[in-house]
């Protein structure tokens, strides 16, 4: 009998969690009772083996809650796995507080460890119905990441804090230029917080769409945490050409402190920013503050902004587009600072279009500023900011731009230009140093007829964004079959170069033009590649062409590089490629630039073969030589 038992309890404890409990599942520290997970009181233990959380998570019946009780707890990597059908096989994984404390996850991640560390969350590719809330995480990598390529659906991400990371939440959508469907979207991102990170907040990429993100809170820690280039609170990235972020909505969201140092040049770390591959972008009671760029910098298609307010960043609020362009409504910026490196300070830049309506742009040193860097004639005349019921201050040396702004009824004051003093608000030196403005920018005046007021969430307000601000469709079709530029000047974001056996590649610059240097001391290579899937070209999402790889090399007069080869790489495993010589003239003869076109399928072992994608090249060395250098490296269609 008591070898029974013995064997009874051994088999309990080997079991996996699937082997014991079939509904919700409890887990702590250090366990519990009988440790089958079926209640608190007898919790299965975080600790009695490296897997024990994933074999919890993975052993969760559809509509199942893994819950982790409060304490503390070593941070380990957690891969979110879920396939439910509807909201009623959604699986969750939430902290249940002890003695008021939620659960915290540590690391050991420190702010110059880019290069090490784990995503604590990561939800499985494909992943549909899930759910991540109430936790503490710090000093780990990243939050909350989705798997690449992504392609997830319905989650959730709330109630979350962190402090110490280098990225708080990245949702990638994976979405394909003709399937942009298949990008991860209905995502709620809700009462997250991240202090303290190396290099985003918010991350968004890859082509997600349908996701809101609700009061979210963003702060960079500053320049004692500007490790890398560069810190961004919410980004919006999108991905290669054709792949749009688009139907994101922000709530009542926060960012502060993204810092950057250039020298003299400029300093970049945004608080809100969005690239062009995006649209139908919405910010609603947004905040941004002491940014040493933007609070707001959006480069994106039509961004509607209601009730946000922008104080003390070097360019409050700075939009690039204008097809259709941004609108705001019951805006306020104010207080424009800039800490360092060139540029103007300023409340409102544009290179575009704005609609501004009851918006305040008041005490700046540069209340608005339309750009005038490397703009034509023509790009100039597009440029137009409309005003309406507007409230701005104009220091002296603004009337010029003053003659440039379309205004409807709105009040813009200079000095000796309007009688009596400055625009009145009801506490305007207290906006200097706020957070919260209140009613600090009320103006006193003419109450809320004009300029940003407090009062604008009890007014309808998207309604009237969307009229002046429609959402807008774009359709899939193939991108057109023309020049895609691989190099030139800079490498893009995702791309790096390489070498091996005494050979290198690196950036060189000569003035202003930057070049591929290549240098070898033997017989080795060195690389220009990219590993990330937004990044990569997709030559399948192209119209159908006969693709060419084109560059200009340059060599050292009288050096012989004997016989150089190159080779190309792509995505699919499936498409072998092979190495050839690379045609021209390099025995010395010729010095100055040489272009050489070389037919993609020159590099197919099988001719029948076709590339589907691009992710760089290879040159490999037979000596030593002086280096060569390369420049203007496209993919042009035949």
């Amino acid at each position: 009998m008591k070898m029974l038992l013995k064997t009874a309890a051994l088999a309990m404890i080997l079991a996996s969690p699937s082997d014991i409990w079939a509904g919700d599942i409890y887990m702590n520290l250090e366990g519990a009772g009988t440790k089958d997970g079926s209640s608190l009181e007898n919790a299965l233990s975080y600790k009695q083996d490296e897997g024990a959380l994933q074999k919890a998570w993975d052993s969760l019946a559809p509509g199942s809650t893994l819950y982790l009780e409060g304490g503390e707890y070593p941070a380990k990597q957690l891969l979110v796995k879920a396939d439910g059908k509807n909201e009623k096989e959604l699986r969750k994984i939430s902290g249940k507080a002890k003695d008021g404390k939620l659960p915290t996850l540590t690391g050991t991640w420190g702010k110059n460890d880019k290069e090490k560390g784990f995503s604590v969350f990561k939800v499985s590719k494909g992943s549909t119905w899930w759910a991540i809330e109430n936790f503490g995480i710090a000093k780990c990598k990243i939050g909350v990441e989705i798997e690449i390529p992504g392609n997830v659906a319905f989650g959730r991400i709330e109630n979350i804090s962190m402090q110490e990371m280098r990225e708080g939440v990245i949702i990638t959508g994976g979405a394909d230029v003709l399937k942009p469907e298949i990008g991860s979207h209905d995502i709620l991102i809700r009462n997250i917080r991240v202090e303290k990170y190396a290099k985003r907040g918010f991350r968004f990429k890859d082509g997600c769409y349908n996701i809101t993100v609700e009061n979210c809170y963003a702060d960079a820690g500053g320049k004692e945490w500007a490790t890398e280039a560069f810190h961004m609170g919410f980004s919006s990235q999108g991905g290669s050409e054709g792949v749009n972020d688009h139907d994101i909505t922000f709530i009542n969201c926060e960012s502060r402190n993204n810092y950057w140092d250039a020298g003299e040049g400029y300093w970049n770390a945004d608080g809100f920013c969005a690239e062009r591959n995006s649209y139908n972008l919405t910010y609603i009671g947004c905040k941004a503050f002491d940014n040493t760029d933007g609070g707001w910098d959006l480069k994106t298609v039509n961004p509607l902004l209601i009730g946000c307010v922008a104080l003390r960043n070097k360019k409050d609020f700075r939009f690039w587009s204008s097809n259709p362009g941004a609108v705001m409504i019951r805006c306020l910026g104010a207080y424009a600072f800039k800490r360092g490196g060139n540029s103007e300070e300023t409340g409102l830049w544009t290179t575009g279009k704005v609609f501004a309506y009851k918006c305040s742009f008041v005490d700046n040193p540069y209340s608005i500023v339309f750009n005038d860097w490397h703009v034509t004639p023509e790009k100039a005349k597009e440029m137009k900011i409309l005003l309406e019921d507007c409230i701005v201050t104009f220091s002296e040396n603004q009337k010029d731009t003053i003659a440039r702004i379309d205004n409807v009824n709105s009040v813009i004051w200079t000095p000796g230009g309007r009688p009596g003093e400055a625009m009145g608000y009801a506490n305007p030196e207290e906006g200097k140093k706020l957070f919260d403005v209140g009613k600090a920018f009320d103006s006193v005046e003419f109450g809320p007829a004009k300029g940003y007021n407090s009062g604008w969430k009890d007014e309808n307000l998207l309604e009237l964004g969307r009229k002046k601000q429609p959402l807008i469709t774009v359709e899939a079709k193939r991108l057109p079959a023309s020049s895609i530029s691989i190099f030139k000047d800079k490498n893009p974001s995702g791309w790096y170069l390489s070498g091996w056996k005494g050979a290198e590649m690196k950036m060189s610059k000569d003035g202003k033009d930057t070049y591929l240097e290549v240098a070898s001391k033997g017989a080795g290579g060195a690389s220009y590649m990219t590993k990330r899937r937004e990044a990569v070209v997709d030559l399948s999402s192209h119209e159908k062409a006969k693709w060419i790889l084109q560059m200009k090399i340059k060599c050292a007069a009288g050096q012989s590089y004997k016989d150089l080869k190159i080779k190309v790489m792509n995505m699919n495993e499936e498409v072998k490629t092979k190495e050839i010589s690379l045609p021209g003239k390099f025995d010395g003869s010729v010095s100055d630039w040489q272009e050489v076109r070389i037919p993609l399928s020159d590099f197919l072992e099988d001719k029948n073969e076709e590339f589907d994608s691009f992710s760089g090249f290879s040159i490999r060395t037979f000596g030593e030589f002086k280096p060569l250098y390369i420049d203007q490296v496209t993919l042009e269609p035949k």
